[in-house]
């Protein structure tokens, strides 16, 4: 009875799209099961308090990442397609001074209120300078 499926699995097996596919499902596949796998050694190691910080930095992530990013690698993506006459080594680099300008305006913020967000948040002084470093 296989005999009868072995012309299409020998034409998926060879499709373009079912192995780029299928290496964008595994690969999502492990980026989810990587939490998952380390739940148990979190759960051990992590106080309640500690899954707290870990949340509010999380949370200031989140909350600080849409006035750095401005959706400008969405901006970069949207040029690259669209059919028009711009140069787009010019626009990334305008892109990247952006970025730059908006990352250093979010650092002085935070270094000028920094004890406020530590009081506000209850986040280590330490780790406050991480947030914006950290990107999703």
């Amino acid at each position: 009875m296989f005999y009868i499926f072995k012309p299409l699995f020998n034409r998926l097996y060879t499709s373009s799209l079912v192995r780029s596919s299928s290496i964008y499902t595994i690969s999502n596949f492990i980026n989810a099961a990587i939490p998952l796998i380390l739940l148990p050694i979190l759960t051990k190691k992590l106080s309640p308090a500690d899954y707290g910080i870990i949340a509010m930095f999380q949370i200031a992530v989140s909350i600080v990442y849409p006035f750095i990013g401005m959706n400008l690698e969405g901006s970069i993506q949207r040029k690259y397609f669209d059919n028009d006459n711009t140069h787009l080594p010019s626009y990334i680099g305008n892109c990247f001074l952006l970025f730059l300008g908006s990352l250093s305006i979010a650092s002085s913020i935070f270094w000028i209120f920094s004890d406020y967000f530590k009081e506000l948040t209850q986040i280590p002084s330490v780790w406050i300078k991480y947030i914006l470093l950290v990107f999703h």
